[in-house]
């Protein structure tokens, strides 16, 4: 039994972060189709809890044979027994251990059970102390290091800031006496002030400090619990049981100081139009004024302060040509100007305090995190709706509605109304979902009274997303209405779980995007992400590009690249096949050449590309496949493994249209839509599902000699997102 509660505390815990955050390493990389999760995670994981012998009587010890013994069974109760005793500390930890460990180096599980005698193991990453897993250790498997702790009932220690105690299996004290309401807005603002006072002496004027208004602190529902959550201390949330209000967990982690996550990011005051460059103006702090483009040596000073560099995790790209930091739940990228074009920067190598900012990741855990006008947004979003729906059936007056929608006293906050008719939580705010989902409410619902069915378009979820990425482009473009080149509009996943939005431009004569991402299944925006530049493997992949003078990444002209089209030959020059990966040497003109780290896989039966030969039918060709990522494009090859010829190159990254027997089509275009519009003569192939009633492709030839390419398109909910061209 209590170890199914300890699941469900954890996977609570997971769910309440809105899915896990992509990492610096892999962002937007869904699993690839077909492939064995077993053998592609390291091999299967199951909960283990190792068995033990011993019986009732008592013994020596209470470690059985075959498990790691680091104390005797008297020496381990003497020392769980303090360890249930010990306080909880913010930004530091519990039962006795200090997370931060030796110069923030971090603490691993073999250290802490040093401390605590040896664990029980629930599974490869969540260890427990105590008779009854009153502590749990969630860790890397890799590196050890714990990430947080988790506190359950029968842990006596306490948090005690001010006249504040935080104890388990009691409501949450205030001299002496319980709160009422422990979700209320004022109860988190001064419950963050006196563990600010108490845990964070660093921080001047705590009193001054309003976690509400800066979104470090809220009140969740996670499953049948409540949290508080205090992001001005790390991993630092509270759980409450909702029908006696006790806390029945609490959650401690050590902050990054820094959290991207929580900043205030606006434009700076008279920036020029289309700078795209986010201020972030950071909690407590009013020197850091982050820019892209600012160096590590000036975001350590003035950003982090007192709190020495080695605290954040930091480490290599994937690809060796760029640094990272990781610091509470954002990142920032970094680009080395001293490196030499043949070099890669050593691996886990640390930021240099050269090292520029090319790139910034917030994880957006909840609403507001991004200053931005939600209400101007929703309007904007709702205009579109509007517009678009009296543009397809003009007897429908959804203009008229909107007018009815605003609220008495306020004709700018159409969140509220549609609140009005879609009651988003109860809470009195109205979040992105509530928006969308009761949008397509009030809409099917007017439509319906006017021309009786619904049109298909407005039934699906997908139609109103879009239009509210669309609205988010535009605020991320100066409110400027970005041409089709620069905005894209795509689904990660085969369900279009998530949406995302991608605007990509030049900046200065530098490529300079922002992606965001709408997730279905938390009906939320996911998080945010900042790109300026692009890393080596882009420069390669743009640099035909520019020599046509392009400014956007065009598939169609890269096919034919006179280095890396079709036809050409790609070999890897160093295999490291353990990490799916290789090194390749491109020619850049002239006698100047680049190493660029690629993912790689030798062709063998796994490892190839399928293009169609009837209806239902498609053809796998075995290949080398070569994965080429910048920071606002990715290109696959593939390559026959023999003579190194290019045989085809896709991606879901282009900008330009593709023409299919004459008709232009681009990224997230309607497939259906584009099938309307092809002539009579194209002769072309349709791909459907196994049962023949799901069309997922079309494709035809593109050119026929000197030999013959072949463009195939791909969907996801009948968009296309992606394209491959082959040859034969």
């Amino acid at each position: 039994m209590r170890t199914s509660i300890v699941s469900l505390v954890v996977c609570g815990f997971l769910a309440g972060l809105v899915a896990c955050e992509e990492g610096p390493e892999q962002i937007y990389t869904p699993n690839p189709k077909g492939i064995d999760l077993d053998k592609y995670n390291g091999g299967a994981v199951t909960a283990h809890v190792p068995m033990g012998t011993q019986d009732f009587t008592y013994k020596s010890s209470g470690v059985s044979e075959g498990t790691t013994k680091i104390c005797e069974a008297d020496e381990l109760a003497k020392r769980w027994s303090k360890m249930v005793k010990e306080p909880i500390i913010p930004n530091k930890g519990a039962g006795g251990l200090d997370l931060k460990g030796k110069n923030w180096a971090g603490l691993t599980i073999d250290d802490a059970q040093k401390t605590l005698c040896q664990a029980v193991a629930y599974d490869s990453t969540l260890y427990f102390w105590g008779d009854n897993n009153e502590l749990i250790a969630i860790f890397d498997s890799e590196t050890r290091l714990i990430s947080y702790l988790v506190v359950l009932p029968g842990y006596e220690g306490t948090i005690k800031a001010g006249d504040w105690v935080v104890e388990l299996n009691e409501p949450l004290m205030l001299k002496g006496k319980k709160i009422a309401d422990p979700y209320a807005d004022s109860t988190l603002r001064a419950l963050n002030i006196a563990m600010l006072k108490a845990f964070r002496p660093e921080i001047k004027n705590p009193d001054s400090v309003d976690c509400i208004k800066l979104n470090t602190c809220r009140a969740v529902t996670v499953q049948t619990s409540k949290r508080l959550l205090f992001n001005d201390f790390g991993t630092m949330e509270i759980s409450i049981e909702p029908v006696e209000q006790k806390i029945d967990a609490i959650f401690v982690g050590v902050d990054r100081t820094f959290n991207i996550t929580n900043s205030d990011v606006k434009f700076p005051a008279g920036a020029v139009a289309n700078s795209l460059l986010p201020v972030p103006t950071v909690a407590h702090s009013t020197s850091c004024q982050l820019t892209l483009g600012k160096s590590w040596d000036y975001f350590t000073k003035n950003c982090i302060g007192l709190d020495p560099p080695e605290k954040a995790t930091a480490g290599t790209t994937w690809s060796g040509e760029g640094v990272y930091a990781v610091l509470g739940r954002g990142s920032i990228y970094m680009t080395r100007p001293s490196l030499k074009p043949d070099a890669i920067i050593p691996e886990k190598s640390r930021p240099d305090k050269n090292d520029v900012i090319v790139g910034m990741f917030m994880g957006n855990y909840w609403q507001g995190d991004l200053h931005i006008n939600r209400d101007e947004l929703y309007k904007g979003f709702w205009a579109r709706i509007a517009a678009d729906v009296t543009a397809q059936l003009p007897t429908v007056d959804m203009t008229l509605l909107f007018a009815k929608l605003k609220p008495k006293g306020d004709a700018t906050k159409l969140s509220t109304g549609i609140q009005k008719i879609e009651d988003c939580t109860g809470t009195g705010s109205c979040d992105d979902a509530s928006l969308t989902i009761g949008t397509r409410k009030v809409v099917t619902t007017e439509v319906k009274k006017v021309v009786g069915a619904v049109p298909d378009k407005l039934m699906n979820p997908n139609y109103y997303t879009e239009h509210f990425l669309r609205e988010m482009g535009k605020m991320f473009n100066d409110g400027v209405e970005p041409t089709t080149s620069e905005l894209r509009i795509m689904a990660n996943y085969d369900n279009a779980i998530d949406l995302y939005a991608t605007l990509s431009r030049l900046v200065n004569n530098k490529r300079t995007n922002v992606r965001f991402v709408y997730d279905n299944k938390e009906d939320e925006i996911s998080y945010f992400y900042f790109t300026q530049g692009q890393l080596r493997a882009e420069k390669v992949l743009f640099k035909d590009q520019d020599l046509m003078g392009n400014k956007l990444f065009k598939l169609a002209d890269f096919i034919k690249s006179p280095r890396l089209g079709l036809a050409k030959k790609l070999f890897p020059k160093k295999s490291l096949p353990k990490l799916r990966m290789a090194t390749i040497e491109v020619d850049l003109g002239g006698t100047s050449k680049t190493e660029v780290l690629v993912n790689y896989h030798a062709e063998d039966s796994l490892s190839g590309y399928s293009i169609p030969i009837e209806g239902k039918r498609d053809l796998f060709v075995p290949a080398a496949y070569f994965g080429l990522n910048g920071l606002t494009s990715t290109v696959r090859f593939w390559a026959d493994g023999g003579d190194g010829i290019i045989k085809a190159i896709s991606s879901s990254n282009f900008f330009d249209k593709l023409d299919f027997c004459g008709v232009k089509v681009g990224i997230w275009d309607n497939l259906q839509q584009v099938l309307k519009k092809l002539p009579a003569s194209c002769d072309k192939l349709l791909s459907y599902s196994s049962n023949g009633k799901i069309l997922y492709g079309a494709s035809t030839y593109v050119q026929t000699t000197p030999y013959k390419i072949g463009l195939r398109l791909s969907t996801t909910a009948g968009r296309i997102d992606g394209a491959t061209y082959w040859a034969e």
